[in-house]
């Protein structure tokens, strides 16, 4: 053996010796607490097991259908088209009991309202039975996809949420409006049955409208925006059987309302951001002078 070798002591489980230590009536208790922890009711284990099954099926199929209809809408690389797209979708992700966000621009003359982009939750596309119901009012590569008519003031969804929150929107964008009065007067919205308006003989006809009700879109309310004079309409979209108490509550019309204006914000950049893009390429195709 050399001589600098050093002579450690055994090894020894500490935890054998503690065990060894008790009496066997703790032993007896302490093996019955351990079976009762590690063997669960079996009502209890089948619920757990259901319930992380269903957000399994639930956040796979969504990211699905977020990547699969969200590339089909903005698929051009048009950062004006993601930028409204993506106002949209906040807009309908942290509010309460929309799943649908269908956004209508006036065009310059102020005759008619334009459809630029429709958001659809994903949860609720995922329970939609049948999806071709849905990509019918949201694909436009889908063969029988529903071709979005402009609508005039006052006629169809987009015409008459306009007509109804004109005068507001006009007075909020005359007067600068706090959000201390901007809350205060978030008033009830107004809701619309769609089947109710589809089988209304005194409406004209609409089919994306009969399309969109067949899809399951049950209720609808607009609000009216006007961003230095580019206006348009934001209507919300719930299910049939949606509360119109729960929809209506004070906080989540200010959540609407405010969101409206900001996919009206995300709009109305467009136009300006076309106009300083030429001028910004010439400032950098100049040399720099210090």
């Amino acid at each position: 053996m050399p001589l600098n070798a050093v002579l450690l002591p055994p090894l020894v489980d500490r935890s054998l010796h503690q065990k060894s230590t008790q009496s066997p009536q703790n032993e007896h208790q302490n093996q019955n607490q351990c079976n009762i922890m590690t063997v669960p009711l079996k009502d209890d284990d089948d619920r757990i097991n259901n319930n992380r099954r269903k957000r399994k099926h639930k956040k796979k199929h969504a990211k699905n259908s977020e990547e699969k209809y969200a590339a089909d809408n903005i698929c051009d690389g048009d950062i004006d088209k993601i930028r409204i797209y993506r106002a949209a979708e906040e807009a309908g992700l942290h509010s309460f009991g929309i799943i649908g966000v269908d956004v209508w621009l006036l065009d310059a003359r102020g005759e008619s309202f334009i459809h630029y982009t429709l958001w659809v939750n994903p949860i609720f596309r995922a329970q939609v039975k049948g999806d071709d119901l849905l990509d019918r009012v949201e694909l436009p590569s889908h063969p029988r996809y529903v071709v979005p008519a402009p609508q005039v003031p006052g006629a169809g969804l987009a015409g008459y949420f306009w007509s109804l929150g004109w005068s507001e929107c006009t007075t909020a964008a005359s007067s600068s409006t706090s959000p201390q009065s901007l809350q205060q007067s978030s008033s009830q919205l107004v809701w619309r049955d769609l089947s109710a308006i589809v089988s209304d003989p005194m409406q004209p006809p609409y089919e994306r409208l009969k399309a969109m009700s067949e899809a399951g879109f049950g209720k609808a309310t607009g609000l009216a925006f006007n961003i230095m004079g580019h206006r348009g309409v934001v209507i919300y979209l719930a299910r049939p059987t949606a509360c119109e108490y729960k929809l209506n509550d004070p906080t989540n019309v200010y959540y609407l309302r405010t969101a409206a204006q900001h996919i009206g914000t995300a709009s109305a950049l467009t136009r300006p951001r076309l106009d300083s893009a030429p001028q910004e390429r010439n400032a950098l195709n100049k040399p720099f002078v210090g």
